[in-house]
């Protein structure tokens, strides 16, 4: 289009791409055996990291249980809306 813009185009040399991942792989590196020293080394760390861990079981497991009606919701099944406001105030 403009021939002489063309000319400033930018040329990144793949060494630089090269050298950006490694630095990537080095971060997640450095961050994984800092997890895995901690586990080693702290003990409330572990205690903390157990609690936390157990916290967001029970969360992950309310939420992907059923909500609707089921063999133990105490109902049998069929009826209106008013019935099941009923059987709730009760």
């Amino acid at each position: 289009m403009f021939p002489i813009l063309t000319f400033f185009r930018f040329h990144v040399p793949a060494t630089l791409f090269i050298l950006l991942s490694l630095s990537h792989l080095l971060v997640v590196v450095n961050s994984s055996i800092n997890f895995i020293i901690y586990c080693c080394v702290g003990e409330r760390f572990r205690n903390e990291l157990k609690i936390t861990a157990m916290w967001f079981w029970s969360r992950l497991i309310t939420a992907s249980r059923p909500r609707g009606r089921g063999p133990t919701s105490g109902s049998s099944g069929g009826g209106s809306d008013k019935e099941d406001k009923d059987a709730c105030s009760t």
